[in-house]
């Protein structure tokens, strides 16, 4: 097992400067599907922030089925669209031209199992997170690429699950410091927007354009998140140590 951390670290490098090159070659062809999933999702966030109210040691939910229904929205439209984004920029990887048509249609092809591995990851990367938040780093790292492992390696839901497992397992802190990575930009990039937009917008007349500035920013990382992703997984592949 490869457990030098400077070797860790050059493949984590190595893949970051592959992603980024991935996320520019590709970034026209795919900010469509980052916008439009950006956009649905904020729209849903603000219908599930009206849906309960938080009290000191409580929360009251205005409308249950309202509250589950938008969870699973956003989760269905993040899936969506993040596996629309990861076909065409594998297709960019394999030389591969895609109808617009055909991406859809692959992606179909494998939302089943898509959608169920997604609320389990989702769920107990939650929990695991809620517990102190190290158990759940430590899940999301092990099983940071099943979706990849679903939609190229043509794993079912279970069985990407394991084949991630056996990926990470030999490069769990390179793999770890992938998450940390994607974690930040996924949260430092919109919050600094928010804060910006707030500062600058203080009495609410612009709400507005504060939605779309942070749909905007959450569009341009979303393809750098699943560039590097997707590096990550085929890189991990690659390497003489992965298990079998």
């Amino acid at each position: 097992m490869d457990i030098k951390p400077h070797h860790h670290t050059h493949r984590v490098l190595v893949t970051l400067s592959q992603g980024l090159y991935l996320y520019q070659k590709t970034f026209r062809q795919v900010f469509i599907f980052a916008f439009i999933t950006a956009l649905l999702n904020q729209v849903l966030s603000l219908y599930f922030l009206n849906t309960f109210v938080l009290q000191s040691q409580s929360i009251n939910l205005n409308s249950p089925w309202g509250f589950g229904l938008s969870l699973f929205l956003m989760l269905f439209v993040i899936l969506f669209g993040n596996s629309l984004i990861l076909v065409r920029q594998n297709a960019y990887l394999k030389q591969e031209r895609l109808a617009a048509k055909t991406m859809f249609q692959r992606v179909l092809q494998r939302f089943p199992g898509i959608l169920v591995s997604g609320i389990i990851f989702a769920f107990l990367s939650l929990i695991g997170i809620a517990l102190y938040i190290l158990p759940g780093l430590i899940f999301m790292t092990f099983f940071c690429v099943y979706l990849p492992a679903l939609l190229f390696a043509h794993k079912k839901a279970f069985e990407s699950w394991i084949f991630s497992f056996k990926l990470v397992k030999p490069h769990f802190l390179g793999s770890l410091g992938i998450i940390l990575i994607n974690l930040i930009l996924l949260w430092i990039p919109p919050e600094l927007t928010e804060l910006l937009t707030y500062y600058f917008n203080a009495d609410g007349s612009l709400y507005g354009l504060e939605v779309t500035a942070i749909v905007f920013v959450i569009a341009v990382i979303l393809p750098l998140t699943n560039a590097i992703i997707l590096t990550w997984f085929y890189k991990l592949q690659e390497s003489p140590t992965t298990s079998s």
